[in-house]
């Protein structure tokens, strides 16, 4: 049963549109940028002092919902979170995620609030926005709902569920709905590093978001033990009060919390390389041929013809690599009628490739592969020359470097 007092503050702030929005960061837990903004809503005290009323928007929405009035509540509070929003997110290229009850989303109204043309009279676009639906009442009309859900996915908003591990939001909704983010409950994230359940229910949460090609974003982050946690976990974005507040304005997180997301990522990384069968790619490095840049090219010719296990060298000067050369291109140079005469005088480093894949002796080895296959075709197969503090450490070839990733894909599996 309401109290007459509370009627009457609902009703004024609906008619007085008492509704503040605020907007918390939600930010990658791979480099601590900025994603998107979910808008909240305060009650004001009035309209024109700013003041923040002493009665939560839930308490609000809780007598809007016993007067039948929550479609006029969530459209006010939508209201504003677009105006305040407008011009700003699509300069910042953010997305902005609104709360929406699913039983409202197929509605006729709902829908001519997010045409096109009101978009644009906000300064929005459709890719700047996310719906996200929390679960907490039963769907009414289960297959409207999954219609509307296909119409706004076509105009490319986004689709998040929200609340994912608190018992509203089940397996069976994220796999009628298919969304391309889902939120997990900040129940199952409080205190994640010291709960091993909830670390293997988070990870097989993600497991599934990257098999499935669905962003997962940890809520209720309050702790740095938490968001190292979660970072080792693999989550892809954070949110919660030890990020960032709910602030009036679009604001980034403070530059030491961006600091403590490399820091742990970075973390992370070196810990699953030392796990890894072969921890970068200086392990594979085997001791190459060397010449200095003074030999001369018909006397590197003749050694390799005398000695036919050297594949290929390098050219070091001070113990720096700077030019390699396989055994078929200097064949090659020297083959038909004329090439002996044309570069035999000539010193090899006239003749060796300047432009090789050098890499750092603690590159991983997945790092150094995809850097290899992406040379030009006659370089593909090339061995990669190894650095140690930018002096010469050895050679990798393609098939030791091959082996390697088919051993660590194997291992990890």
């Amino acid at each position: 049963m309401l109290k007459q007092a509370e009627v009457e503050i609902f009703n004024r702030i609906l008619h007085e549109q008492q509704i503040m929005p605020v907007y918390q960061p939600i930010v990658s837990l791979t480099d601590g940028k900025v994603f998107g903004y979910e808008a909240l809503s305060r009650v004001l005290d009035d309209k024109t002092s700013g003041k923040v009323l002493d009665l939560s928007i839930e308490h609000i929405f809780r007598i809007a919902e016993k007067m039948n009035k929550l479609w006029e509540l969530e459209t006010l509070c939508r209201k504003k979170a677009l105006e305040n929003a407008k011009h700003i997110l699509v300069d910042m290229e953010k997305k902005l995620f609104l709360n929406v009850n699913p039983n409202a989303i197929h509605d006729i109204e709902f829908k001519d609030g997010f045409t096109k043309n009101r978009l644009d009279k906000y300064g929005l676009d459709f890719h700047n926005i996310v719906f996200e639906i929390t679960e907490r009442n039963a769907i009414m009309d289960k297959e409207a709902f999954l219609d509307s859900i296909e119409h706004y996915r076509k105009q490319n908003y986004g689709i998040a569920i929200d609340d994912v591990g608190s018992g509203y939001s089940g397996l069976n909704v994220i796999n009628d709905i298919k969304p391309d983010i889902i939120k997990l409950d900040l129940n199952l994230i409080r205190n994640i590093d010291k709960d091993e359940t909830k670390q293997f229910l988070c990870k097989a949460m993600v497991d599934f978001g990257k098999n499935a090609d669905i962003k997962v974003i940890a809520e209720g982050i309050e702790t740095e033990e938490e968001l190292q946690m979660l970072i080792k976990l693999n989550v892809d974005f954070g949110q919660g009060y030890f990020l960032g507040i709910p602030r009036k304005s679009f604001a980034d997180i403070a530059p030491e919390k961006i600091n403590l997301i490399e820091k742990y990522h970075s973390k992370k990384y070196v810990e699953k390389i030392k796990d890894s069968i072969y921890p970068s790619i200086g392990y594979l490095s085997r001791k190459g041929y060397c010449l200095s840049p003074n030999e001369k090219s018909e006397d590197v010719y003749e050694m390799l013809r005398l000695n036919p296990t050297i594949t290929e060298f390098t050219i070091l000067e001070n113990e720096v690599a700077i030019g390699f050369m396989t055994r078929r291109t200097l064949n090659e140079l020297f083959s038909g009628g004329y090439g002996h005469s044309l570069y035999s005088k000539k010193n090899i480093l006239e003749l060796v490739n300047n432009n090789f894949l050098k890499v750092n002796h603690n590159m991983p080895i997945d790092h150094v592969s995809r850097i290899a296959m992406q040379r030009p075709f006659d370089r593909l197969y090339n061995p990669i020359v190894v650095e140690l503090e930018g002096k010469y450490l050895g050679v990798v070839t393609i098939k030791d470097l091959l082996d390697a990733c088919i051993k660590m894909d194997i291992a990890e599996k």
